[in-house]
């Protein structure tokens, strides 16, 4: 596979198909191939008719004008047994009948040899497996949901013995209210196994999303990327009001020293703020849900619509608890 970055409407854009950018060479594809092949490759398009498209290989090395085969294909012969070695550079140029032109170079190499990639981000962008990053990072959210929440609740003694402080006290009486800890135990969970929405994910065809895959046509196609979003659920909503809900328990430990009062109120404002970026992120949510997938996915949106039923829920319940 090759590929181009380019900006919309750069004409004209090239992008060389053989020899393979050294760059993206991998086990999953015969690249062995081109040490065979007679023919420099290349896709040309414009908006256009395209007048030239030469070809240099190492700076002038070797000097070629491609012909066009058909479409967009224009092809140059080539030997490469003078580059079956290291890596080379090769240059097109190529220009359309309105006096545009576009210069591309890409390195390659017939012996397997690689060139890393410009930064550490688009290697990370680029050989990243999302399927398998999103799966552990929707663990590691869903274990830090869940199992200090579990503990709090059957193992208090556990939770105290390890910090004293005082969240984590108040962690401890919130986990004690049935209607809290089961509320935050239900919404996690949602969010881990159940249904987020309905919708027509593909045109004429409704389905129903969750966080590991989508439910369409009578099919079940499993989707790691879906979890990156549930790990974000997980990470900015669910986390974020369980640690809220605590912070609201009254734990007995209060001064009224001016020194606490300066912290208290920092520490409303710190809350407060949480809580507005919770209804913030979960209302961008619903818009961009909507926004592709219609207003059935609002309407039929147990962790997309309906989690606000949830977060004025446990936000009154934790503020009216005595």
């Amino acid at each position: 596979m090759s590929f181009n970055d380019v900006s919309l409407g750069d004409w004209p854009v090239v992008v060389i198909t053989n020899p393979k950018d050294a760059r993206y060479i991998s086990g999953k594809e015969p690249w062995q191939r081109m040490t065979l092949s007679t023919h420099i490759r290349i896709l040309v398009f414009s908006v256009s008719a395209i007048e030239s498209v030469v070809v240099s290989v190492d700076k002038g090395v070797f000097k070629a004008v491609a012909n066009q085969v058909s479409g967009p294909l224009y092809v140059a012969p080539w030997k490469p047994g003078l580059f079956d070695s290291s890596l080379h550079t090769i240059t097109v140029t190529a220009k359309d009948i309105a006096g545009r032109s576009k210069i591309t170079v890409q390195p390659f190499s017939l012996d397997g040899t690689r060139t890393s990639l410009r930064s550490a981000f688009s290697a990370f962008v680029l050989l990243t497996d999302f399927c398998v990053l999103g799966r552990i990072l929707f663990a590691a959210a869903l274990s830090v949901a869940t199992v200090p929440l579990l503990l709090a609740r059957f193992a208090p003694s556990l939770i105290r013995s390890v910090r004293q402080e005082t969240l984590f006290n108040r962690y401890v009486i919130m986990a004690s209210h049935n209607s809290l800890f089961y509320s935050h135990l239900a919404y996690t969970t949602c969010v881990a196994a159940g249904p987020w929405f309905v919708g027509e994910v593909i045109t004429d065809h409704w389905g129903v999303v969750f966080s590991f895959g989508v439910y369409v046509a009578g099919h079940f196609l499993p989707e790691g990327t879906t979890l990156i979003y549930a790990f974000f659920q997980l990470l900015l909503v669910s986390l974020p009001l369980i640690v809220y809900t605590a912070s609201l328990m009254k734990d007995g430990s209060q001064t009224e020293s001016s020194v606490f009062q300066l912290r208290r109120f920092v520490s409303v404002l710190i809350r407060e703020g949480v809580l507005a970026w919770v209804v913030v992120y979960q209302c961008y949510t619903v818009y961009v849900i909507y926004q592709s997938y219609g207003i059935v996915s609002i309407l039929i949106g147990p962790v997309c619509s309906w989690s606000f039923i949830y977060i004025l829920f446990v936000v009154v319940k934790s503020r009216t608890l005595k």
